[in-house]
């Protein structure tokens, strides 16, 4: 499955992929509002890939690695995937910080949303957010996205973002005009 935008290319996650994620999630910036943390060690971050790929063994969609078409530079990660609690597809999404502010993050977002809708066929795609992830629920917002409600995560509060599939077919269509492919 690879999907590609104006200016990105997203692939499945693979275990070539285990040192450069190991990079991202190694991050106390980029990981801090995350339910499970910094990953300390490179097994922890195989043990997280894997789980991404048995995720796609089993409902054939998940999370995807970024590339940058200009340069093939790892832009980040993103994607979709079930939440063990609730029964929901959540989204989710990392851009690495050099990266941050072009605009890749909404690239990404909409992107991931048009595949959610389109070619899974979705109901309903959650953003589960930290309440102080400021930057995270402007850009969910922006992609459409409403607030539903506070709830409570494994202890961590959370806010409930939800875009329902006619709230979709209601987005100017203009918006998912750089989703140039989606194949398998």
């Amino acid at each position: 499955m690879k999907i590609q935008t104006k200016r990105l290319i997203f692939r499945k996650i693979e275990e070539k992929d285990n040192e450069n994620l190991f990079k991202i999630y190694n991050d106390e910036e980029l990981t801090k509002y995350f339910v499970s943390g910094v990953d300390n060690s490179l097994e922890k971050t195989k043990i997280r890939v894997q789980n991404i790929k048995f995720h796609w063994e089993k409902f054939g969609f998940g999370d995807f690695i970024l590339l940058h078409k200009d340069n093939s530079k790892i832009v980040g990660y993103g994607g979709l995937h079930y939440k063990v609690d609730g029964g929901n597809v959540n989204i989710s999404y990392i851009i690495n910080k050099s990266f941050w502010r072009t605009g890749l993050g909404k690239e990404t977002c909409l992107a991931l949303i048009y595949y959610g809708f389109k070619i899974l066929e979705l109901n309903k795609i959650v953003a589960e957010i930290d309440p102080k992830n400021i930057n995270s629920i402007r850009l969910i917002e922006k992609c459409g996205f409403k607030f539903s409600r506070t709830m409570d995560w494994n202890g961590f509060e959370r806010l409930e973002y939800t875009m329902l599939s006619c709230d979709f077919h209601n987005i100017d269509k203009e918006l998912f005009s750089n989703v140039d492919t989606i194949n398998n």
